[in-house]
């Protein structure tokens, strides 16, 4: 339910309607490894969908992988 509801707000402020204003500048790497320890779904092509070249998948991987191996 937490992960949902992260998803949602982090869409909600900023990636989601095609502002991505709050996509750049974002920790991808962290961002991947609290997807991980959350529930363990990798929500990079939800992401990248909504935050196109703001957002870094390969950083966003690494975190989610780091974090998956904990």
């Amino acid at each position: 339910m937490k992960r949902r509801i992260f998803v949602l707000t982090f869409f909600l402020t900023g990636c989601a309607g095609g502002n991505t204003v709050e996509c750049h500048g974002q920790d991808w790497y962290r961002i991947g490894g609290r997807d991980a320890r959350m529930g363990g779904k990798d929500e990079s092509a939800v992401i990248a969908e909504s935050c196109g070249q703001a957002f870094d998948a390969k950083r966003y991987r690494q975190g989610f992988d780091e974090a998956s191996k904990k």
